[in-house]
């Protein structure tokens, strides 16, 4: 159910409540923009490119694009969240150096995504998300608030560094395959790589993300793809790059994905796109 949606020119605003949450309606997936997710109430677990988070009430997740992520509800338990899906340049006239958001990009994927309420002291930050959820809520009210949002955010950023805890197999098995996914990638390569049965790989990796490492690897590529078309890049020129050995593979696999052909794939991507790994 969706208690509040709000578009903007560069934000989409949405606060929803799941009843009776089905855990297998909610799969993997990325975006294009940056999300700020915050979660109200419930019970389950968020995974994001392979570490995992036990949520509380008032826990404060960050996204950056393209950081697959799903939640793991416990369906006894009613789901409500507050998520945003922003453009970066939705600051570039107040923080053009994008300071606001080094939280965001300044940290290795899957790491430091989450701030709990009590890091977060003094609670203003709840305000802030109340504040822009409002009905009476305007790109200008938005914009102050996620700022304020933002710089409590990045304090806590700044004076919690990397836990030096160990990195779990998942977390290092989906770093890598996210580090070469412009080489060619085989099961048995991770096999070799991580010691694993191809049975234990698969079921680690299956737990992890709740899909296939051979659909993870394939839309990621094809993610990597997309983002350097938008950018102006011919798909002749980066089909290779994006881990495809003939064009004519990568072209059916992008029109299979995205309904359209690479080449005329330049038009502005709706703010609440949303990319499954399924």
């Amino acid at each position: 159910m969706q208690i509040c949606n709000h578009k903007f020119p560069g934000i989409s605003i949405s606060h929803s409540l799941d009843e009776t949450p089905i855990p297998k309606m909610f799969k993997m997936h990325t975006h294009p923009r940056f999300e700020i997710f915050c979660f109200i109430r419930g019970k389950g677990t968020y995974h994001i490119e392979g570490s995992e988070y036990l949520l509380h009430s008032g826990d404060v997740l960050l996204m950056r694009p393209g950081e697959a992520h799903f939640f793991e509800p416990d369906p006894q338990y009613p789901y409500e969240r507050i998520s945003f899906h922003i453009d970066t340049d939705f600051f570039a006239q107040v923080d053009p150096e994008n300071h606001l958001l080094r939280p965001v990009f300044d940290r290795k994927s899957g790491k430091q995504n989450l701030y709990r309420a009590t890091d977060l002291i003094g609670g203003n930050y709840m305000t802030y998300i109340q504040n822009i959820t409002l009905p009476s809520a305007n790109p200008l009210s938005c914009l102050a608030n996620l700022i304020l949002l933002l710089q409590e955010i990045g304090n806590v950023f700044d004076h919690n560094p990397l836990s030096s805890e160990p990195n779990t197999v998942e977390y290092q098995l989906i770093g890598y395959i996210n580090r070469h996914l412009e080489e060619p990638l085989s099961i048995q390569q991770l096999c070799d790589t991580f010691y694993l049965s191809r049975a234990e790989l698969c079921r680690r990796f299956k737990k992890a993300t709740g899909t296939s490492i051979g659909k993870y690897i394939s839309v990621k590529r094809l993610l990597y793809a997309r983002q350097q078309i938008q950018q102006g890049r011919k798909p002749t020129e980066i089909y290779q790059t994006s881990g495809y050995q003939d064009y004519s593979t990568f072209y059916r696999a992008y029109v299979q994905y995205f309904g359209c052909c690479p080449r005329d794939d330049h038009q502005e991507i709706p703010i609440t796109e949303r990319y499954e790994i399924t």
